[in-house]
């Protein structure tokens, strides 16, 4: 009989051997389950990121672009380079933009153009033409997010356009 009690109680106090060994499964799947959900949406909101600063960077361009090719259809180009290919005394300029800033209001930035000219012998039916040809440079201030120049050329790429903007507009 003494047998059959201490059975008894040691099956009382003694807690069950699965049981003791699930504690704190369900904290730990919790944070795991957490976690995957994190890193998963973490990737498509980068991706959008990425997107969206595009979309910002891609409208910059195609309003500096827009300015550029007003400014080069309404100024003669003999105001911007001489005949043989050398600048006049009009580079550089500052234009005035109406850009969209991040918040969504309207703001008013100024833009410095700068002129490369240069002189580019064209052969037509045997004949050496002098031609001047004209590229233009804007840049915008840091604050609308435009990460280098936009240049605006007719020909051939010159050796000397930038690759960056000056620091200070």
């Amino acid at each position: 009989m003494a047998q059959r009690t201490l059975n008894i109680q040691s099956r009382r106090t003694a807690p069950k051997a699965g049981r003791r060994h699930q504690r704190g499964d369900a904290l730990i799947d919790a944070m795991l389950a957490s976690l995957i959900t994190l890193l998963l949406g973490m990737g498509p909101l980068y991706v959008m990121t990425k997107v969206a600063v595009m979309q910002r960077e891609g409208s910059a361009q195609q309003l500096v672009s827009a300015q550029l090719r007003t400014l080069l259809q309404t100024t003669p180009k003999s105001d911007i380079c001489n005949t043989d290919g050398t600048p006049t005394s009009w580079s550089p300029q500052t234009i005035s933009l109406h850009a969209q800033s991040a918040s969504g209001s309207t703001q008013q930035v100024a833009m410095t153009v700068r002129a490369l000219c240069r002189s580019e012998n064209i052969t037509v039916n045997g004949v050496s033409i002098p031609q001047v040809q004209l590229t233009l440079i804007g840049c915008l201030p840091v604050t609308l997010g435009l990460s280098g120049p936009v240049v605006l050329r007719e020909g051939s790429p010159q050796n000397d356009e930038p690759t960056t903007c000056p620091t200070s507009t």
